[in-house]
């Protein structure tokens, strides 16, 4: 099949559209799956860390109980270890209790400074970007600071990133494809256009192209090639009444010239100067009157010729 440059233009044309499509909403993807991941982690950090907060208060409120100091540690042995680290202080920032992963549990109170009540902070521990929040324990004043990992999130990301990284150019490639399909569904009422003008040929310049209703360009190309016709056909139907009225306005002086010819010819009786004057000034008047239809004639063809 050969290829036609126009479908390659409008295949580039919806490739390119295509493509800043898909990357839009790669991005918009991207974007929204990292917001909601973040959020879940934000909202299950600070549900942990209530929790926790919550649990040491229940515990701290027991008859054998000696407040946080005790019940800071029981709670930390009974906690089953998850995803979050938890670090108890009490109001004079004194570590109560610790529950988690042992690495963090050592770099957290270097960034207890930065923790506040109420506000998110990130820290980055031998490489790892952590989440940390603060709650207060209920009827104290101690707090309980929770961490978990956000590598989660950014590990999801980068294999969503890294799947649609390689799906993209084969989708494009399907998108050129399906394009180029598209595109010649989309101009066969043009291929049909021109096998309809190329079975028109001068002798049947009456014939016209088929219009839809309601029309579309290609119809309405059609409407303007079938005015085309229109003028086309006028003008041979004229052009043919003009040849048949010139040959008429030929014929009668070359009959004349004709029948002139053959009667000086014929061996009859002999003619004088006269007579012989009068034939001569009928036949160059006869002639004049076919050389100015000549004239003509080479006109029409000069106009035809354009």
């Amino acid at each position: 099949m050969r290829l036609s440059r126009l479908r390659i233009r409008l295949t580039a044309t919806f490739a390119l559209a295509f493509a800043g499509a898909l990357g839009t909403l790669i991005g918009g993807l991207l974007w929204y799956l990292w917001r909601e991941s973040d959020g879940r982690l934000t909202s299950r950090l600070h549900d942990a860390a209530a929790q926790y907060a919550l649990a040491i208060a229940r515990e701290a409120d027991e008859p054998e109980s000696r407040g946080v100091a005790k019940a800071a540690p029981e709670v930390a042995k009974e906690w089953p270890l998850g995803a979050e680290t938890f670090v108890v202080v009490d109001a004079t920032g004194a570590l109560r209790g610790a529950r988690g992963d042992t690495a963090l549990l050592a770099a957290l109170p270097s960034v207890l400074a930065h923790v506040r009540l109420g506000a998110d902070t990130e820290v980055t521990v031998h490489g790892d970007r952590f989440r940390v929040t603060m709650a207060p324990v209920p009827h104290t004043r101690a707090r309980v600071v929770a961490a978990a990992s956000r590598e989660g999130i950014e590990t999801d990301a980068e294999l969503l990133a890294g799947a649609l990284a390689i799906a993209s150019p084969l989708i494009l490639l399907a998108a050129l494809a399906g394009g180029y399909a598209m595109a010649r569904w989309a101009l066969r009422p043009a291929d049909l256009l021109r096998e309809s003008i190329a079975a028109i040929g001068p002798a049947n310049l009456g014939q016209r192209l088929p219009v839809a209703q309601p029309p579309d360009e290609i119809d309405a190309l059609a409407t303007q090639f079938n005015a085309l016709l229109g003028h086309l056909d006028a003008a041979q139907r004229r052009n043919r009444g003009f040849v048949r009225r010139a040959a008429h306005q030929i014929r009668t002086p070359l009959t004349l010239v004709l029948g002139e010819a053959a009667h000086g010819l014929e061996g009859g009786a002999p003619r004088g100067p006269e007579a012989w004057r009068a034939a001569l000034a009928r036949i160059r008047l006869a002639a004049e009157l076919m050389s100015r239809r000549v004239d003509e004639l080479f006109l029409l063809a000069e106009a035809d010729a354009g």
